[in-house]
């Protein structure tokens, strides 16, 4: 057992005062100060001895670390070490998310193919008066818009959008050409020699109508809801109607849905991203096959 130095200090004093009445052999070689020859002062000065140099040792260690020294030593090769590590779990990371968004994309196709959203191989007339199916389109990249020629303000800037949507990709680093198509909801006005002249103030720009019965069934396949409103003294009217983009891949499958909230910029962001993950999956659809 190993004493505290006060529980040795209190006992040796209880020693002390017992002694200076009893037998024991006690040598004095000065005045005041005693040597004890018994058993319990030889174990009293053992322990406390043994106590002090526990106490003296831990004072030491206490002090030489509670000195400051470096943690790591640095070197060229633990920074080489560092850089190849650092690139190697970035490289990692933008591997999974590279993948996580390659499904998200797979999943979205999927979801708008079951849906039956522009699954129609419709039949219209364009705007140099030949009659065009959409499956001739197999191949292209589109980007659809429903609207209509007398429209004040709306489609006329969706259009101007829709156009810069085009150029912002072909400029890309991919550099694929979309095609952008027009489909009117306003047949009665739009005629072909109407939609000819309007359509020239947007390049390259391909505009089709038809009947109201087809115009009406392309629009039910797009889940496109329009609407003939009431006639003013002059004869004109508004048709109200859904304002929203297709992105339509080679394959004829809609891949996304822009609305109107939706800029340029970001739609063109978009359809980069779906351009991308078309060829990878293409890739790993040939792969498996």
């Amino acid at each position: 057992m190993i004493l505290k130095p006060s529980q040795v200090r209190y006992f040796w004093k209880i020693c002390h005062s017992v002694c200076r009445h009893c037998d024991c052999k006690v040598k004095s070689s000065a005045p005041g100060r005693l040597y004890f020859s018994n058993i319990s002062s030889s174990i009293l000065r053992w322990n406390y001895g043994r106590h002090m140099k526990l106490y003296n040792l831990a004072s030491v260690r206490y002090q030489s670390s509670s000195k400051k020294q470096p943690l790591i030593n640095i070197t060229p090769i633990s920074i080489g070490v560092s850089v190849v590590i650092s690139a190697a779990l970035y490289g990692l990371y933008v591997w999974l998310e590279q993948g996580k968004q390659l499904l998200k994309s797979e999943q979205r196709i999927s979801a708008l193919a079951e849906s039956g959203v522009g699954s129609l191989n419709w039949s219209l007339t364009d705007q140099h008066g030949k009659r065009r199916l959409f499956s001739d389109f197999t191949g292209q990249w589109l980007m659809l818009y429903f609207g209509f020629s007398h429209c004040p303000d709306i489609c006329p800037e969706e259009l101007e959008k829709l156009m810069k949507v085009v150029q912002g990709i072909s400029k890309s680093s991919i550099s694929v050409n979309v095609q952008p198509v027009f489909i009117t909801l306003d047949p009665d006005r739009d005629t072909v020699d109407y939609m000819h002249k309007y359509c020239k103030d947007f390049e390259n720009l391909i505009g089709f109508t038809g009947s109201m019965d087809e115009i009406s069934e392309v629009a039910k396949s797009y889940r496109v809801y329009f609407g003939i409103g009431e006639k003013d003294s002059d004869g004109d009217y508004i048709v109200d109607h859904t304002i929203c983009m297709y992105l339509i891949d080679p394959k004829g499958q809609v891949v996304d849905v822009y609305e109107r909230r939706y800029d340029a910029e970001s739609i063109v962001k978009g359809s980069l991203q779906h351009i991308k993950d078309y060829a990878k999956l293409k890739k790993k659809y040939a792969e498996k096959s």
